[in-house]
């Protein structure tokens, strides 16, 4: 399948999404919006598998429900906020930032409440470059206090002092992405560009 038609599909299926809250109209909160998702993330049958082995609670995840048989990606980057991000076309369009497939695997990485706690606590170990979505969308790193100084020397070639991207998307982002390629492996794990920030 073309790249054409996979955008065509996704977007078709965005379309799909907002017609069907149009049609239910915007009479909830928030709110009670993110709480529908995360009850239907414990009611709908979902399979998770961690395609990130080295990252059990910051990784990248693949979940599939039952229902649909849809495959998304789910990438864990908090587990106390939402800055997470799947690939379906809910998560695309309803500004929440989270949906269904996010919750899941936060109920699962949640079975193991003490390991759960204590990554809450201490956060990615990884520099997250990431798609904020508050106000104007931009591109953004968020760098962890451990981060090595291969990885500040990288944030600082790309980022300004506050994480903003330097320079525009079009020219910055496909520079961020060679240039992590070029970083030696034990750096490169510890820098990670979200799939959605390609995307956008």
């Amino acid at each position: 399948m073309s790249r054409k038609r996979v955008s065509s599909s996704r977007g078709q299926a965005a379309s799909r999404v907002v017609a069907r809250k149009s049609a239910v109209g915007w009479r909830t909160t928030d709110a009670d919006e993110v709480a529908r998702r995360v009850d239907r993330a414990k009611a709908e049958p979902m399979a998770i598998a961690n395609l990130d082995a080295g990252e059990p609670f910051y990784g990248t995840f693949a979940v599939v429900s039952e229902g649909s048989g849809m495959p998304y990606q789910v990438e864990i980057r908090s587990l106390t906020s939402r800055q997470n991000s799947c690939t379906c076309p809910d998560f695309r369009v309803n500004g929440l930032g989270t949906c269904k497939h996010v919750e899941a695997v936060l109920n699962e990485l949640g079975k193991k409440p003490r390991l759960f706690k204590r990554a809450a606590a201490a956060g990615s170990p990884r520099a997250e470059i990431l798609l904020k979505r508050e106000g104007s969308p931009g591109v953004r790193i968020d760098v962890p206090d451990s981060a090595s100084p291969a990885v500040r020397r990288f944030a600082g070639r790309f980022f300004d002092a506050s994480g903003k991207l330097l320079g525009s998307p079009e020219d910055a982002v496909p520079a961020v992405a060679r240039a992590i390629e070029q970083l030696r492996p034990a750096t490169r794990r510890r820098v990670r560009l979200s799939s959605e920030v390609r995307e956008w």
